[in-house]
């Protein structure tokens, strides 16, 4: 995909300027355990406690805390950290889907984890199967704890043993890693971008919410939104290559956080 057609989305946020309207919902859910599933389950830990989930500006929003047990190596990274409703019995609630970080507090998450020791609270977004009100719906009528789960590239700094079959490969992974050299840069071009692109939803949507408060200052603000639009329109049409299907994934929730935006205004 080489094109993201950012001005049909200008277009539509321009009209919801004059939308308004949100109500405000809340449950209390535990923590189903301390420990969390995945490749952070070394590094990581919930804090054990009581914690909202709410619906704030029309987002459905799960609050957690956690501590880091011990520091992640500077060259890893962390993908995901997700959240998933359980009912009393411990078993994911069925068609609701799941809760990830939200990505402007990933380099908080990132620092923390780095550092080794600590707690942070973050905010967690639903992007699952139905609407955040539905899935509200169905939480308070069967949540009653979340689990966590984690996505990281984690190096353990164990040495690797070289056997006859890892020297017969050799050669093949270094072609394999030659062939990989362009898509990576690629990807990684993509990856900018598609920070940019969420940034500036993130702004538009705060945009949106202001005008729904009735804030006379979004018309002003729009206006220079709209200049902000003709860069990143740029950036998206000058990104070489093609986006992975992590990528992919990422840029429809960053539209699915607009359009759910948009529906609850």
């Amino acid at each position: 995909m080489k094109k993201i057609y950012l001005n049909s989305i200008i277009a539509l946020i321009a009209i919801l300027l004059c939308s308004c309207g949100s109500s405000e919902k809340e449950l209390t859910l535990k923590n189903y355990s301390t420990k969390v599933g995945g490749d952070l389950a070394n590094y990581l830990e919930v804090v054990e406690g009581s914690y909202k989930l709410a619906m704030v500006n029309g987002e459905l929003i799960l609050t957690a805390k956690f501590k880091v047990i011990v520091p992640l190596d500077e060259n890893a990274e962390y993908e995901k950290i997700e959240a998933e409703l359980l009912d009393e019995s411990g078993m994911p609630l069925a068609g609701v889907g799941n809760f990830e970080l939200q990505y402007e507090d990933k380099d908080k998450v990132l620092s923390a984890l780095r550092s080794g020791s600590g707690e942070f609270a973050v905010q967690m977004q639903y992007f699952g199967n139905c609407t955040p009100e539905e899935a509200l719906k169905i939480a308070m009528k069967s949540a009653k704890s979340f689990s966590v789960t984690t996505t990281a590239d984690v190096y353990d700094g164990t040495p690797s043993t070289v056997t006859d079959n890892d020297t017969d490969l050799e050669s093949t992974d270094e072609e394999q890693e030659s062939e990989n050299v362009e898509h990576e840069s690629s990807g990684r071009n993509w990856d900018q971008v598609l920070s940019d692109y969420e940034s500036y939803t993130d702004k538009y949507i705060r945009l949106l919410k202001k005008a729904a408060s009735g804030d006379l200052s979004a018309a002003t603000e729009y206006a220079s939104m709209l200049e902000e639009a003709q860069s990143l329109q740029e950036s998206l049409s000058d990104a070489e290559g093609e986006l992975t299907s992590a990528q992919l994934k990422r840029f429809a929730q960053i539209q699915n956080k607009l359009v759910r935006a948009a529906n609850n205004m």
